[in-house]
């Protein structure tokens, strides 16, 4: 596959998992970190578009996901721009898959202070 092909195959939701794009993520890593990380900030930028839209934007989540397994230290900052949005809108981007654990392989130091008291 592709770069472009890989991207396509994960930016929307299609009922299935997407394993050929993911194999293929993960086998191209240095190609694709670059559109994981522009996908983080385009749900950032763009946060009510995919709120609208019927077929869900999913590119996000794999990026996460993706960029975790790679301990790709740049997404940290771009995952805690996006706490900074409304709580509604943090719950909708990232469902429940966003934990504690989920941001560990991101950053170095232990994670505090996340959320207020």
């Amino acid at each position: 596959m592709t770069v472009d092909e890989i991207i396509k195959a994960l930016t929307l939701f299609d009922h299935h998992l997407p394993r050929q794009a993911l194999a293929e993520a993960i086998e191209q890593r240095d190609a694709v970190v670059p559109y994981l990380l522009e996908a983080l900030d385009y749900v950032y930028d763009h946060v009510e578009q995919p709120m609208k839209d019927s077929t869900p934007y999913e590119l996000h989540l794999y990026a996460m996901f993706l960029l975790a397994q790679f301990r790709e230290k740049r997404a940290f900052p771009k995952l805690i721009r996006i706490l900074t949005l409304e709580k509604e809108q943090v719950d909708f981007v990232f469902r429940d898959t966003l934990t504690e654990r989920a941001m560990l392989p991101f950053c170095s130091a232990p994670i505090t202070g996340i959320y207020p008291s």
